[in-house]
């Protein structure tokens, strides 16, 4: 079932969506048990759902019944989206029925009533840039124009302010499309970077107009820092935002806002720059509209990063929580799992980390597992069984199967550490095996690659042998 579209829309529903269809639905019909029933056993087959719903069991001439429900539940969940997409975006929609009926009323021959209609449809798509709807409007004013009954002289001159109005219309759609083409471009580039590169040379932009639309150089400068990537970006990504902030708010440019600067604090993050990172995440983590954005879910998870890499340790975990209840996303999921290991793991709340270290590592792939591992074994450090916390380590190194050549030098950091501290539990030692083992570790942070040194294993055995050499 979970192939099917109304297994796919119901799972694709905020936690706002679902409270609103759900007070919709006329309580114990078959929409509503389909919809409980989905919602809440995601899990559940085609049969399962079936004897739930009509409380006999499934067979192949049944089926019609499941089919023609959902085919209603549907077209249900289909019509509350549109509205809501229709109540969020209510100027433009307004604009769109405006336009409708000064073309209706042109067919009438009703041409007051039209070309009232026409201003106010006008008016509105000139404050949001909706050049496509300016020229449909632009083709019913000349119409009405010619139909005038003013005089021929008149009717002329305004065709002509007609003509050079569709040449500025046309003209701003077509560069505003051009430079929107132009931003999926440095996006693709972007992905390719991400995945490993590949050979292929981007596409590239058109240069900027002398006088661009704001969205044209929104996209334009959006484009060339999703082609630059990293913190190089920034400066383009900024300039974006000056031209978006200019517009008149919609949902798809508060999408955009939240997207751009998101991504802003995301490159500041990832470099390194976590002041710079946190302040730009700050002006858009307390917005009313954040809940309303599609994205914002990985946004969070973003942002929940950037407060672990600050050891904002306690507010990391309140985000993780809320993602924890409203995240359908695996990846995001995933994610916060491993920060929320992080947080723990840092904070030494043994109780809560073992909770959430997982406990079955049969199907993980070879690198999560030693990832994990690692992990485990520091539970048993902060539990106070450094023996157990050794053979963890130790059995790692001995297993001959899989060999994951980036954690050598880690494995190794880890046994010499182990080692030591078993021989002195209170840390205390002087001589040569104390400056062995800073020895070892100052050999590490000099000559180990940053992906290793930013493992969370890594940061907390570097922060455990510094803790260490302050205490003695």
């Amino acid at each position: 079932m979970k192939d099917h579209p109304v297994h796919q829309i119901i799972s694709g529903l905020s936690v706002e969506q679902d409270k609103l269809f759900f007070n919709k639905l006329i309580k114990h019909s078959r929409s509503d048990k389909i919809y409980i029933t989905i919602r809440d056993w995601p899990e559940l087959s085609k049969e399962k759902i079936f004897k739930k719903v009509f409380k006999t069991d499934y067979n192949k001439q049944r089926d019609y019944l499941l089919r023609n429900e959902l085919s209603l539940l549907r077209k249900k969940l289909e019509k509350f989206l549109v509205e809501q997409y229709q109540e969020r975006e209510e100027d433009i929609q307004q604009a769109q029925q405006d336009y409708i009926l000064a073309k209706i009323y042109l067919d009438l021959q009703l041409f007051n009533l039209s070309e009232e209609k026409l201003y106010k449809s006008k008016k509105t798509a000139l404050l949001h840039e909706d050049w496509s709807l300016l020229v449909k409007l632009n083709l019913i004013h000349s119409s009405l124009t010619v139909l005038n009954t003013v005089e021929l002289e008149e009717r002329i001159n305004r065709l002509k302010h007609h003509v050079e109005d569709h040449k500025v219309y046309a003209s701003n759609f077509y560069f505003s499309e051009t430079a929107y083409a132009g931003f999926m471009d440095g996006m693709t580039t972007k992905l390719k970077k991400m995945h490993g590169g590949y050979k292929e040379k981007s596409v590239g932009m058109d240069p900027l107009r002398e006088d661009p639309t704001r969205m044209e150089a929104y996209f334009f400068f959006k484009g060339i820092a999703y082609g630059k990537g990293g913190v190089e970006s920034v400066p383009y990504l900024e300039v974006a935002l000056t031209y978006l902030e200019t517009l008149p708010p919609s949902p798809d440019r508060i999408g955009e806002w939240f997207s751009c600067i998101g991504q802003i604090a995301s490159e500041y993050s990832a470099a390194g720059n976590l002041v710079l990172a946190e302040k730009w995440f700050d002006r858009i983590i307390g917005s009313a509209q954040l809940q309303k954005y599609a994205k914002k879910n990985f946004l969070l998870l973003n942002y929940s990063i950037t407060l672990v890499k600050l050891t904002k340790y306690k507010e990391a975990l309140k985000w993780i929580g809320i993602l924890e209840k409203t995240s359908q996303e695996q990846y995001v999921l995933e994610r916060i799992k491993m920060l929320s290991i992080s947080c723990y793991l840092f904070t030494k709340d043994i109780r809560n980390l073992k909770r959430v270290l997982p406990r079955d590592f049969s199907n993980m792939d070879a690198d999560i597992r030693y990832y994990y591992r690692m992990q485990y074994s520091i539970y048993f450090y902060l539990k106070g069984d450094i023996e157990s916390a050794e053979r963890e380590i130790i059995n790692l190194q001995r297993n001959s199967n899989v060999q994951i050549q980036i954690y050598t030098s880690l494995i190794s950091l880890f046994l010499a550490f182990y080692s030591f501290m078993v021989e002195f539990p209170n840390g205390k030692a002087t001589g040569i095996k104390r400056s062995r083992l800073d020895a070892f570790f100052l050999e590490f942070e000099a000559r180990e690659t940053d992906e290793v040194k930013n493992l969370v294993p890594a940061l907390w055995l570097v922060e455990e042998w510094k803790n260490l050499i302050n205490r003695n």
